[in-house]
């Protein structure tokens, strides 16, 4: 990784390592910030050019520029081939039709770039991306149904949403795959889905829009663990969990050590590879409706509210749980003596469905906003009260926290 980039730029700055442990005294850990700085460097010297540049949603903070040439040297073993050669020996087959449900737009990368690696597999492809974006009636389900669609990929959320609309519309679909990224597809919801169709079977692809996808769980992956593209990903598992992912695909801003949020562990396996075990995140973000969002901007959210300006962050929870339609119900507790009342909490409720995502998976059906004070504040055992509490991982809708 370091050859290519010192081939690229004479003046690159990057050390060679001879060991992991001289890796880790020559290359910190890293942050969002860091490559905030080198982003910013880039993009004000014009060296974002002749890439495919994608963004961070910017739900958790301001957008991150990124940038790639994934096909800058397109040889039979490079990324993107060795990706979609995996994708057609353990997920994807010719036969299949699969409605990409992700979203287009937005300096995305997921709903083109399914679009993309589907194709030449050779199935049929259906561009479907938001239902909003047509009257999902019954004739348009009806076609579905007889182009033969067996599989789709999207997030959690958009599958969902497919399922339930597939419903209303009262046509049977015999769905067998269902691919899905964003977020973790939870044991309630896959027990609903598979009330709606019996045969269908669970893919994961795991990664972030700061380096691509970088695994791949299927079911034949015991206890969700996934494949990892070891020859172009390097991840390391920190004492609390956290993972660090390296990209040695050599992309425009190096993306070395980065701390990409999320928490798991790394299995090694009889073979000698490697594979990861995910267990949610490892920052006080969550996943909610297809969206990653950052507690502190609910937290601004609820300060916006007369009454409530000067609240902690610590007296801001939120609780995760399963609908009974496969929706998520994101409940907001305001452990604070003015969070009373009807009137308020109605206010509260106004303020934290002003952001953006929220208001959008509400209004698809994807996710159903409470509001609650004091009395609903969940304490753990140990008389902490966690900023976030996400139950969706257990198969009742609600659990007791530890």
């Amino acid at each position: 990784m370091v050859a290519d980039y010192h081939e690229d730029d004479p003046q690159c700055t990057l050390m060679q390592v001879s060991s992991y442990e001289d890796f880790c005294r020559k290359y910190p850990l890293s942050a969002r910030e860091d490559l905030r700085e080198v982003s910013e460097t880039l993009l004000n010297n014009g060296k974002l050019a002749g890439c495919y540049v994608v963004s961070t949603s910017g739900t958790t903070s301001a957008p991150l520029m990124m940038a790639n040439r994934i096909w800058k040297k397109s040889t039979e073993d490079c990324y993107p081939i060795q990706f979609f050669q995996y994708l057609v020996e353990n997920v994807f087959t010719p036969d299949d039709v699969v409605a990409n449900l992700f979203f287009p737009g937005g300096f995305g990368l997921l709903y083109e770039g399914a679009c993309r690696f589907l194709e030449p597999i050779g199935g049929t492809v259906l561009p479907i991306g938001r239902l909003d974006s047509f009257e999902h009636d019954h004739a348009h389900f009806d076609v579905f149904r007889r182009l033969g669609l067996n599989a789709l990929i999207g997030t959690p959320a958009s599958i969902a949403e497919f399922a339930q609309a597939s419903q209303e519309a009262g046509v049977e679909l015999d769905v067998r795959k269902l691919v899905f990224s964003g977020e973790s597809f939870y044991p309630a919801k896959r027990k609903w889905i598979r009330d709606i169709w019996p045969n269908v079977e669970f893919y994961s692809l795991y990664g972030a829009t700061e380096c691509g996808l970088v695994a791949v769980g299927t079911p034949k992956d015991r206890d969700e663990q996934h494949f990892i593209f070891e020859d172009w990903f390097m991840l390391e598992e920190a004492a609390d969990g956290g993972l660090y992912v390296t990209d040695l695909k050599g992309p425009l801003i190096p993306i070395i050590r980065y701390r990409i949020g999320d928490s798991g562990s790394l299995v090694k396996l009889d073979d000698g590879s490697t594979q990861l075990r995910l267990k949610g995140r490892s920052d006080a973000s969550f996943n909610c409706g297809g969206a990653l969002i950052k507690h502190e901007t609910v937290v601004e959210k609820v300060r916006g509210v007369s009454g409530l300006e000067d609240v902690s962050v610590n007296d801001v929870q939120v609780i995760l749980t399963n609908g009974a339609k496969g929706e998520d119900i994101l409940k907001v507790v305001v452990n604070h003596q003015a969070a009373d009342g009807e009137d308020l909490l109605r206010k509260l409720w106004d303020k934290v469905h002003s952001i953006k995502e929220i208001a959008e998976d509400v209004g698809r059906g994807a996710v159903e906003l409470l509001t609650a004070g004091p009395p609903d504040l969940v304490v753990t055992r140990r008389t902490k009260t966690p900023m976030v509490i996400d139950y969706r991982h257990e198969d009742a809708s609600q659990g007791e926290a530890g």
